[in-house]
């Protein structure tokens, strides 16, 4: 996994947190009561612990001083007792705080009203609840047996098939063994074997003179009784594997009961849609959780959002050079108007006709000595060619002048802005992360996550999930007349 920066320990630590806080099961947690002066003495956390410890965490004989007056106390503050000889706390009525009596031998906190939560790990309120939960799952997992509901050739509950595929894995690993069919048989025979045992011990155990025939019977009633335990033992099924509360990124968990070196494992079981999502999923709550920073240096670079990036830019862009024109323009970069270019047309237009007449009056001065022989004649004439000449060459001085009076306006047109910022967008994509640095702006405001959570996926694959040692495996199972492969984790 060479693009995390995060041991696999402290992933889990970010992503898998655990508390010693369990929800208890008696007193009143989460409860808030008003002082109440004819009910109620009231006292610090603080004079309590110091009573406590100074008693040797007697609580009964502390609220039994004659300062209390025989009332309840209402202790404001958190109280925390954990790894005390505590056996009780007395009789304490609230607490306004949390209270921790972890690893105490409280065993009743049933009369004792908390504000906040209580910690009761490692106390026989906590043994009690467990053995309590222990046993509803087993009569639900009886259920379940009696009616055989996760049987594969009648069951429609993909949790029942999913269950059968961690047990058969679990078999084929060797962390289950199973009872074979000799050993069925040869439990049903010992069964039958116990029953004759014990009716010829009842039809003789009153009859004088028969201690031996008594005592052998005995032995041979615990011997048979001890074989059928060893196979009772065996005897495990898939019926033994419990489906949990919670999942684990949209698949579903799993743990074992009735089965030694199984108890606190826990097991995800999905098939291949839900291991892709679950592992986006997980990928981006990594994300949210950790950040980019969880990631080596330069590995999130390649996932920068194209298109926000390229909009981001774009707006920059088109501010700066909008309100910017002498920055970004020069006077070689501005064109005519469509409006200025057709006069300038019209205008070259027109010169190049009165051109052609002056040329036409030149060429017929040149001519005027061949046509005219009179010297007043040919006064008059050349006066008047050459002023028509001078007229023509008046007008194209004038067309001249309005040609080069016509220059770009100073400010740019839209498709010159647009051109720029296209091509300073175009600039800024060639090294997007020397862009960001440039503009110092945060290259983590312009990642994808969706796109940085499927690569993540992609590198890593899906033991990105598995916190407990990111390994997975998997398991087929013929079920509806078709082999479905299902993948397994242990969590825990």
């Amino acid at each position: 996994m060479g693009k995390l920066i995060l041991t696999k320990k402290e992933l889990t630590e970010v992503l898998y947190k655990t508390t010693n806080k369990v929800k208890i099961i008696e007193g009143k947690e989460n409860t808030e009561i008003n002082f109440d002066p004819e009910e109620y003495v009231k006292v610090t956390s603080k004079e309590y612990i110091n009573l406590m410890e100074l008693s040797s965490y007697y609580g009964i004989g502390v609220t039994k001083l004659r300062q209390f007056g025989g009332k309840k106390l209402w202790i404001d503050g958190n109280v925390d007792l954990a790894n005390t000889p505590t056996k009780s706390l007395g009789n304490v009525g609230y607490i306004n705080g949390n209270l921790n009596i972890y690893k105490t031998n409280v065993s009743d906190i049933s009369n004792i009203s908390v504000k906040g939560y209580v910690s009761d790990s490692g106390t026989p309120i906590e043994k009690r609840r467990l053995a309590a939960i222990l046993k509803e799952k087993m009569d639900d997992a009886e259920s379940r047996r009696e009616n055989n509901e996760w049987n594969l050739n009648t069951t429609s509950d993909i949790e029942g098939v999913k269950a059968n595929v961690l047990f058969k894995w679990l078999v084929n690993n060797g962390d289950i063994d199973t009872i074979t069919e000799d050993e069925k048989n040869k439990l049903l025979e010992l069964k039958k074997e116990l029953e004759i045992l014990e009716q010829r011990y009842n039809d003789i155990e009153d009859v004088p003179s028969n201690d031996e025939m008594i005592t052998m019977l005995s032995n041979s009633i615990s011997e048979v009784e001890n074989e059928i335990s060893e196979l009772e033992e065996k005897q495990i099924d898939v019926y033994n594997i419990i489906p949990m509360t919670y999942n684990n990124y949209g698949m579903s968990m799993f743990e074992v009961i009735g089965v030694d070196g199984l108890e606190n494992n826990e097991y995800s079981v999905g098939d291949n849609d839900e291991m892709d999502s679950g592992a986006i999923a997980y990928a981006e709550s990594f994300i949210d959780d950790v950040g980019l920073d969880g990631f080596s240096s330069g590995y999130v670079d390649s996932y920068i959002d194209e298109d926000y990036f390229r909009r981001y830019f774009e707006e920059f862009y088109y501010d700066d050079v909008s309100q910017n024109h002498d920055i970004y323009f020069t006077q070689d970069d501005f064109e005519l108007s469509d409006e200025q270019e057709n006069y300038k047309l019209k205008l070259e237009e027109h010169k190049e006709k009165l051109e052609t007449l002056k040329t036409e009056y030149e060429d017929k001065l040149n001519e005027l000595e061949n046509e005219i022989e009179d010297p007043e004649e040919y006064r008059i004439e050349y006066e008047r060619l050459e002023k028509k000449i001078d007229n023509y060459l008046e007008a194209i001085d004038d067309a001249d002048e309005k040609i080069n009076d016509i220059v770009p306006d100073n400010e740019p047109t839209q498709k010159m802005i647009d051109d720029k910022v296209e091509q300073m967008v175009d600039d800024a994509e060639y090294d997007r992360v020397s862009k960001l640095k440039e503009f110092e702006l945060d290259i983590k405001d312009f990642i994808s996550i969706s796109d940085l959570a499927q690569g993540y996926v992609n590198d890593d694959g899906w033991g990105i999930m598995n916190g407990y040692d990111g390994t997975y495996d998997s398991e087929s199972i013929q079920y509806d007349s078709n082999s479905m492969t299902f993948y397994i984790m242990r969590l825990q």
